[in-house]
């Protein structure tokens, strides 16, 4: 691997790819801080080899897919790579242990059409792209958080636009609706609801604004086994954006009663779908049971000082699958080089 280290933790991995029988159909990276790869440690996915070429691929390592273990709280983990053979374009898995919490959407007509999936669109690998009109994924009625939980909500999304947008959310339309939802327009904002306007906890961020075509990592954090009687409640929750904690307005401040609610968790727009839907593309999306730390944050958000781990691997059209060696390296090391050769005669140089 030949790695270049930057000032923000990124190393440039740079790989050759000889397609010598013109049958190559996809090629993919894999890395992460541990040896064991797999398809929570897609970075890259490429399906564009020219036949009979010879390609050089560079990505910036900068972030970390998550990775679930099983003992870290983590309820919903959403990758948007479609590369397992559980997945397809209707049904996108969730990676997290157990239970698991599949999306699903359809291609009728109507209101609840799928997003577009990009092979190479996402921050990492594949996305989604919402289209602004009536693209979303339904999870269901899961995942219910109430004023005294301690949960976080992570996601990268590059929006198309900066007018008001629903990015996850489990409520109805109505006002009066209990639930919650994550909100980005020029702000980012998020809100647990019984009722909108009488009983419900709103916190905004104050200063980020976001840019369209850019991508961002947006978390939430709330805290509520730190909520009391008398005290704010809308002070526990915190708003990260590439993992700074945001200066922040609580808009509400009045949650007493159940945020309980039978409605769908859904990405993309919130239940019924009628205003502000999402346009833009959506990756990585998580959910866990408990309060992430800033470390945790900042560690999801760029990579740090230690020992990492990638390979790549190409398939042919008959479906055959080809790897390279697992590559090792730590920030700030020597390149090492080295030169694998592939059996059907195509073959992927790292260095």
């Amino acid at each position: 691997a030949n790695k270049t280290v930057t000032a923000n933790n990124s190393i440039t991995l740079n790989l050759s790819v000889f397609d010598q029988l013109s049958n190559i159909t996809n090629l993919i990276i894999y890395g992460g801080n541990s040896s064991n790869l797999d398809y929570n440690n897609i970075l890259l996915i490429n399906n564009s080899i020219q036949n009979g070429s010879s390609t050089n691929i560079t990505y910036n390592f900068s972030s970390l897919p998550i990775k679930p273990t099983g003992t870290d709280g983590l309820l919903l983990l959403m990758h948007f790579d479609n590369s397992s053979t559980e997945e397809n374009g209707t049904h996108i898995k969730d990676f997290s242990i157990t239970p698991q919490t599949n999306g699903t959407c359809t291609t009728a007509s109507g209101n609840n059409t799928c997003p577009t999936w990009n092979s190479s669109g996402g921050y990492f690998a594949g996305a989604f792209d919402f289209d602004g009109v009536n693209d979303y994924i339904t999870f269901g009625d899961v995942l219910d958080f109430e004023r005294k939980d301690n949960f976080s909500f992570v996601f990268w999304l590059k929006p198309n636009s900066t007018t008001d947008q629903f990015i996850v959310a489990k409520q109805d339309n109505f006002v009066a609706g209990e639930g919650y939802y994550i909100n980005v327009g020029s702000e980012v904002s998020f809100n647990l609801i019984n009722n909108q306007n009488t009983n419900s906890i709103g916190i905004a961020t104050s200063s980020a604004s976001l840019n369209v075509n850019t991508w961002y990592q947006i978390v939430v954090v709330f805290n509520g086994s730190s909520n009391s009687s008398g005290a704010s409640q809308a002070a526990n929750t915190k708003i990260y954006v590439d993992g700074v904690n945001e200066p922040t307005t609580i808009t509400a401040d009045s949650l007493t009663a159940t945020t309980v609610t039978s409605e769908s968790l859904q990405i993309g727009c919130r239940e019924g779908c009628s205003f502000a839907r999402f346009n833009g593309t959506i990756d990585e999306v998580a959910i866990w049971n408990r309060s992430l730390s800033d470390t945790e944050i900042a560690n999801l958000f760029n990579l740090t000082a230690g020992k990492y781990f990638w390979k790549a691997n190409a398939t042919d059209s008959a479906g055959n699958v080809n790897n390279t060696a697992i590559q090792q390296f730590s920030m700030g090391t020597a390149p090492v080089v080295s030169l694998v050769y592939l059996t059907n005669n195509s073959y992927l140089n790292t260095r």
